[in-house]
């Protein structure tokens, strides 16, 4: 995921990562950023969605050079994989217009 950052005082200026992030590493960074502590699967006796992606904080301060093994699952394969995304559609014919 291409991303851009200004983050004075933590992000060289300039500076560039080539390693892989996905959209679901930016909750836990800005979580982490901000010293909050990452949800658990309950929130006053309701289930809640639980970030699972990986702070890329520690690659902001450039004390790691990635935040994924170059070996990490895409999205579509994780998807799959959970069986998170199912797409559920249909064929419609549409005669033209005489």
């Amino acid at each position: 995921m291409p991303l851009i950052v200004r983050f004075p005082t933590v992000v060289e200026p300039g500076s560039q990562v080539d390693s892989f992030a996905y959209v679901r590493d930016i909750m836990p960074t800005i979580l982490e950023i901000a010293a909050v502590d990452t949800p658990g699967p309950i929130y006053e006796d309701r289930e809640i969605y639980v970030p699972d992606g990986i702070s890329m904080l520690s690659v902001m301060k450039a004390e790691t050079t990635g935040v994924r093994g170059e070996d990490a699952e895409s999205g579509s394969k994780r998807n799959r994989r959970l069986g998170t995304f199912r797409l559920r559609c249909r064929s419609v014919r549409v005669e033209q217009p005489r």
